[in-house]
């Protein structure tokens, strides 16, 4: 963690054996290992030989209000806990800050509850971000999808509300929700990434609306289900290494054709 631009209004308190100190907090800049930019930051604070409480966090991220507390504990041994709420950020600009190249926009809401100790691995927590108008293109299984379907309108997005549900615990990040809702594409799903290899392990249901699904070729055409609602959707499962990920979807398609041409042969016999 890099701090910059600290300005510390305090009060001792000597009554007790171990002196207390209380008082304002206020920061330019708190880099989180280049993971999270906090700026203007501003808390109450309490200080004691044994712990470190910011009980009242106010700060900006990339543009976004962030609120929260978070409370850091050096006895009997070093740990912390974080309870955070991001409001309004833009998420393209928080991509640009932690220099990760992601096709992604929108505006982002976010809810952080996490503990843990010195040990990242050890890290637990839980959370829900939801992403508000914008668009994804260029993540490795969206371009592999798209390529596979022959469905051009699947490389690049836009969305109205994208939500991510998620739980930390064993260094593995578990998402049993993920949803994509979009007047012409709907992506919902459930799985887990292995932050150890960056190897995640999904079940996807891609849903697309009459007017995308007539780009799709015949012969795929079988594999879809209609929905009530009007879209036709696909599942498959995608696992492997998150930049070059494997999918069954191969199998699916491949089977909705030969399942075509048996059908096709058996009509012409008849």
């Amino acid at each position: 963690t890099h701090v910059q631009g600290i300005t510390l209004t305090s009060a001792v308190d000597f009554a007790e054996s171990t002196p207390n100190v209380t008082g304002k907090l206020g920061v330019e800049e708190v880099n989180l290992g280049g993971s999270l930019f906090v700026k203007e930051l501003d808390s109450l604070v309490e200080i004691s030989k044994v712990h470190m409480a910011l009980p009242t966090v106010f700060g900006k991220v990339a543009d976004g209000s962030l609120s929260g507390e978070v409370t850091f504990k050096t006895a009997p041994e070093f740990s912390f806990t974080v309870d955070l709420e991001l409001e309004d950020a833009d998420f393209s600009r928080l991509l640009e800050d932690v220099q990760i190249k992601l096709g992604m926009t929108g505006r982002l809401q976010a809810r952080i509850q996490a503990s843990g100790n010195s040990e990242l691995a050890a890290m637990t927590g839980e959370g829900k971000a939801k992403l508000f108008q914008g668009r994804v293109s260029g993540l490795p299984a969206q371009d592999f999808v798209a390529g596979l379907l022959q469905v051009p309108a699947l490389k690049e997005i836009e969305f109205e509300e994208v939500v991510l549900e998620y739980s930390l615990a064993d260094n593995v990040l578990n998402t049993p929700v993920i949803r994509m809702i979009s007047p012409l594409v709907q992506v919902t799903g459930a799985g887990r990434l292995l932050l150890s290899n960056k190897e995640l392990d999904h079940n996807v249901t891609v849903a697309l609306s009459e007017e995308v699904l007539a780009s799709v070729p015949k012969p795929f055409l079988q594999v879809f289900e209609h929905r009530d609602d009007g879209f036709h959707m696909i599942q498959f499962r995608v696992w492997g290494p998150y930049d070059s990920p494997s999918t069954d979807l191969q199998h699916r398609l491949v089977q909705g054709v030969t399942n075509e041409l048996l059908d096709n042969g058996l009509n012409l016999l008849r």
